[in-house]
């Protein structure tokens, strides 16, 4: 039983995490780099966010620019169907007087 090599390697962890808890300047300098890989994580999240957030105000400014051209194009497709209406409309009424001319005498 005492030549079991899984216990032995347990053992050896266990020894050398009682010798850095034992140490104060060692395990400081643990949790400063612990420290230092969060705030890194954080800042790398923040980075992250921030890129997202400026190509979805890119993507949303480009949506906009399309509604507007295409409300633009409804409103100018409003307005030459207006126009060949009142050409319609003045045609019609010329020769609804040209008629009128020739039935009456």
């Amino acid at each position: 039983m005492n030549n079991d090599p899984l216990l032995a390697m347990k053992q050896r962890e266990m020894q050398a995490r009682e010798s850095i808890a034992s140490n104060p300047v060692r395990r400081e300098q643990i949790r400063r780099e612990v420290d230092e890989r969060k705030r890194r994580k954080k800042e790398k999240a923040r980075e992250k966010e921030r890129k997202r957030a400026k190509k979805e105000r890119k993507k949303e400014k480009y949506r906009e620019k399309i509604r507007k051209e295409v409300r633009e194009e409804e409103r100018l497709g409003q307005v030459s169907m207006l126009k060949q209406m009142k050409f319609l409309k003045n045609i019609f009424v010329q020769r609804l007087k040209l008629l009128i001319t020739r039935l009456v005498p």
